[in-house]
């Protein structure tokens, strides 16, 4: 996910040197990515050593958050030109 909002946010607020912002955001995601993936599985069995089967709801809680947030907080930007999105961004 973060991949794509950072892709989407790099065409919005880089427009000539669009392919730079993007390689630069994707540079950073990609190391985000696995240390995340590190984090979740390292941690994981001693969460779930401590919690049982209660350790699911904490995944669920995040989904369900992280749904929210793109639902009521991440722009739209299909079928809008450059204007109207960096527009929209600009409030961020």
């Amino acid at each position: 996910m973060l991949c794509i909002v950072s892709q989407r946010r790099a065409r919005a607020a880089h427009r000539p040197p669009r392919h730079h912002a993007q390689d630069t955001l994707a540079s950073i995601g990609q190391p985000l990515n696995w240390i995340a993936n590190l984090t979740v599985s390292t941690a994981f069995p001693l969460v779930f050593g401590a919690l049982g089967r209660n350790t699911y709801l904490i995944f669920v809680a995040l989904t369900a958050f992280f749904g929210w947030f793109t639902l009521t907080r991440v722009p739209e930007t299909k079928g809008k030109t450059y204007e109207q999105v960096a527009k929209e961004f600009a409030r961020y």
